[in-house]
């Protein structure tokens, strides 16, 4: 078997743990392809590591053609990583009750992909979410300063082993369902600091059909970007931006890798569906699955947020900032808007912000005459119907609740509670997901104003 290894807890004779991966399905045990631990172990046990986390939709395993009679329970349990195993830490998936009627047909079981779940040591993160003041009060009195934090050198130690680094990470190696590996998702990520929580947020978003470009500011720490880089070396869709831009907020430096990343994101896969974009201090309300029927439910239309700026003298100071800042005429007759830099958008949307003249006119005015550029450019493509980009639009206390797709401005070192919580309550949802036991409704979605005017145009 491809990639797999195995052990056990003895030996007899020349009967090792790895003969049962050999591909050679001979019973008789003097036919050297049989494995066999010694005799009078009082808890023999044997044991495949995959090389990979992946579902396990079945396990085929075959029996001695001699010796075939002894009755015994064979217990099948799943762990996520060596150390589980040393620990004896693992969950029963499935058992077998021997002998089997005819040793030479083998026999069949099924094990789920997610028999564990994640969840964080001492703290009742299912209490805190759903509002338990005991379980708050706990999460509140935990000195955040005493938990573990991993450094840059702990990341390049740990990656000299990638196969380890993603297996003990805990790393979704699997598209899990069809819809989600007919359906992936371009990502970018720009961080300028802590290299454990970017690391973390990009295992809460990983799938391997998916596509990643991380940007590290060109001021962050070199031992942060080594780290970051030997982490993107462990994945082949995962990759560092080919430029490091110094971020400057309010600049058009803050939109300037996010430009290289979707360009880079363009020439390195064209089977992605949707861009979405990330900062380091980001983490996911949504699981992949969930977050592959909302953009479907978009049906083409893009998300990207805005407020038409108004130049009435009584407008309130919070857009004074996104207001343009001389009287050069807007090109191309556009209306000037303003919203966030993060957004949601379609293939085609990214291909006409590379790649039309028109969207260079507009990068340049608003670099020129906006304030804020990076909260000028994506709204004012998305909202100026006449310029015709894809997917634009056509006309005018609990975060396990909320309707968005992300939650922004987490910082690990203030809020490692909140962020573990977060982590664990995605997992177990993509779990059950893929177990079958939670469903997901995206009529809210499919209503919102920009879904529905992209649908009544088309």
């Amino acid at each position: 078997m491809t990639g797999a290894s195995a052990w056990q807890s003895s030996t007899t004779a020349w009967a090792s743990a790895d003969l049962a991966l050999d591909g050679n399905m001979e019973g008789h045990f003097f036919g050297h392809s049989c494995t066999h631990t010694a005799n009078g172990d009082a808890n023999p046990y044997w044991v495949m590591e995959l090389g990979s986390e992946g579902p396990v939709g079945r396990i085929v395993f075959y029996f001695r053609t001699d010796c075939y009679e002894r009755k015994s329970q064979l217990n099948f349990l799943v762990s996520r990583t060596r150390n589980d195993v040393d620990e004896d830490i693992g969950t029963m998936c499935a058992t077998y009750d021997g002998p089997p009627s005819d040793p030479r047909v083998p026999a069949t079981i099924t094990c789920d992909t997610f028999v564990y779940g994640r969840t964080i040591k001492n703290i009742d993160c299912l209490g805190i979410f759903n509002n338990n003041d005991i379980a708050i009060y706990k999460a509140l009195t935990i000195n955040v300063t005493t938990m573990p934090k991993l450094k840059p050198a702990h990341y390049i130690k740990m990656t000299k082993n990638c196969t380890s680094f993603i297996n003990d990470r805990g790393y979704i190696t699997h598209h899990l369902t069809e819809e989600e590996r007919n359906f992936p998702i371009a990502f970018s990520i720009l961080m300028y600091k802590d290299v454990e929580q970017a690391e973390r947020l990009l295992r809460a978003i990983y799938r391997p059909q998916n596509i990643y470009c991380i940007h590290v500011d060109s001021k962050t720490d070199e031992k942060i970007y080594k780290a970051m880089s030997r982490i993107a070396n462990c994945f082949q869709n995962v990759f560092l931006s080919n430029k490091r831009v110094n971020v400057t907020w309010g600049e058009i430096s803050v939109l300037e890798p996010e430009l290289l990343c979707m360009e880079q994101l363009w020439a390195r896969n064209k089977k992605w569906k949707y861009f979405i974009n990330l900062t380091g201090q980001e983490f996911p309300l949504k699981t992949n699955y969930e977050l592959v029927q909302i953009l479907k439910a978009y049906n083409g239309s893009n998300d990207v947020e805005t407020t038409v700026v108004q130049k009435e003298s009584n407008i309130n100071k919070k857009w004074h900032r996104c207001l343009p800042k001389n009287e050069i005429t807007p090109p191309h007759e556009i209306n000037v808007t303003k919203g966030a830099v993060h957004i949601a958008v379609t293939r085609g949307f990214v291909d006409y912000s590379l790649h039309d003249p028109r969207a260079r006119d507009i990068l340049d005015y608003v670099n020129t005459s906006c304030k804020i550029p990076d909260e000028a450019y994506f709204t004012i493509l998305n909202h100026n119907r006449h310029l015709g980009v894809p997917g634009s639009y056509k006309d005018l206390p609990l975060l396990s609740t909320r309707k968005e797709l992300l939650a922004n401005k987490f910082h690990l070192d203030e809020q490692p509670v909140t962020y573990g919580c977060l982590e664990e309550l995605i997992f177990n949802r993509t779990r059950d997901e893929y177990q079958g036991k939670r469903t997901f409704d995206t009529s809210w979605y499919s209503n919102l104003g920009f879904v529905l005017a992209e649908s009544k145009v088309d």
